[in-house]
């Protein structure tokens, strides 16, 4: 994946006048230098950083890194299209029933306006 789409963290950061040291210092970091390159798009956060940003600023991942938030629900419908039709050539079961329909819903959430 290439994560070269936008972000709002410098947004958010900004808005709540922290500096990019004082933020890395909230996510237990010795310089601002990390922060950076998340607002840059040369590094991507982890888990732990992105509910750590949520908490901070009160806002959802999607809202801080939509473009990274953009990305993944694009593949993961690419990827499930490909799971579903390979599954069309298997003879159905209860549970690749089951397992097709919930796959349908992820799609249908995923289609659905937010």
């Amino acid at each position: 994946m290439t994560y070269a789409q936008q972000n709002y963290l410098r947004t958010f950061r900004r808005k709540s006048y922290l500096s990019q040291e004082e933020l890395s210092n909230l996510l237990g970091c010795k310089t601002g230098q990390i922060i950076s390159r998340y607002e840059c798009n040369v590094r991507v956060p982890n888990l732990r950083t992105v509910f750590t940003l949520m908490i901070i600023f009160g806002v959802k991942a999607e809202e801080l890194f939509p473009g990274l938030y953009s990305e993944v629900k694009e593949e993961i419908l690419r990827q499930i299209q490909v799971h579903l039709k390979k599954a069309t050539n298997c003879y159905p079961t209860p549970k690749t029933t089951r397992k097709h329909s919930f796959l349908l819903e992820v799609i249908n959430s995923l289609n659905e306006p937010v």
